[in-house]
């Protein structure tokens, strides 16, 4: 997240999208913040941006999510080719962290 911050904005205000991000904090699971924060930075442009998409998170990360990830086409509501890629890495780092069970599973019993 803080090389997107970086890469994004510069200066000082980079530091006031930092302490507005950070207004944000789930505390149920610790990934959605990590979630949350990205998709405000993809989606704002400016300072201004950055502090009412975190007013939106606060009122319910959800919708956040939908609004950032998702788009409409054709009237049908679509994942973003960035969200899926999105998906994929948090995925990815979610099989990276987690043991294989698949060795503990019970074998089928021979009938």
């Amino acid at each position: 997240m803080l090389r997107v911050l970086q890469e994004k904005f510069a200066g000082p205000e980079r530091d006031q999208v930092a302490e507005t991000l950070r207004e944000f904090h789930w505390k149920l699971i610790a990934d959605v913040d990590e979630r949350v924060h990205l998709n405000i930075l993809h989606a704002a442009g400016d300072l201004e941006s950055v502090r009412k998409l975190v007013d939106l998170a606060k009122k319910d990360w959800r919708d956040l999510i939908m609004a950032t990830e998702y788009e409409l086409r054709q009237g049908k509501l679509v994942q973003t080719e960035w969200s899926k890629a999105m998906a994929r890495k948090r995925q990815e780092r979610y099989d990276a962290k987690t043991p294989d069970v698949t060795p503990w599973r019970a074998k089928p019993r021979d009938e």
